[in-house]
């Protein structure tokens, strides 16, 4: 939901943060160490880019590393980490997300 960040005070997507009830944006929330939280992968507290198939937390980079994780880019089709979604839930791949995604997201 677009609302404004009680933290940098920007208009974007924010969230409810569970542990301190904020509004807060993704960005907020990522460099705030009380959401950071211990990466099944490499063991070292960070923030959280998805979560295993098993429900564990991984680091962008752990994520990055695990093929279980990746899906079909609606763009190019290659199997790769997702890096958004478009509008009808589409996977995304960070080489695939130009401008153009951008635009389409927003008109799909």
């Amino acid at each position: 939901m677009k609302g404004i960040c009680e933290v940098c005070g920007k208009t974007k997507t924010v969230h409810k943060n569970q542990k301190t009830g904020k509004t807060v944006c993704g960005v907020c929330c990522r460099k705030d160490p009380e959401t950071h939280q211990k990466c099944f992968g490499c063991k070292e507290k960070k923030p959280v880019a998805a979560y295993n198939d098993s429900g564990e937390p991984l680091c962008k980079k752990c994520y990055h590393r695990d093929p279980t994780l990746y899906e079909k880019c609606f763009g190019c089709g290659n199997d790769k980490p997702v890096h958004t979604r478009d509008k009808i839930g589409r996977p995304i791949c960070h080489t695939c997300y130009q401008p153009r995604w951008r635009a389409q997201k927003s008109a799909v």
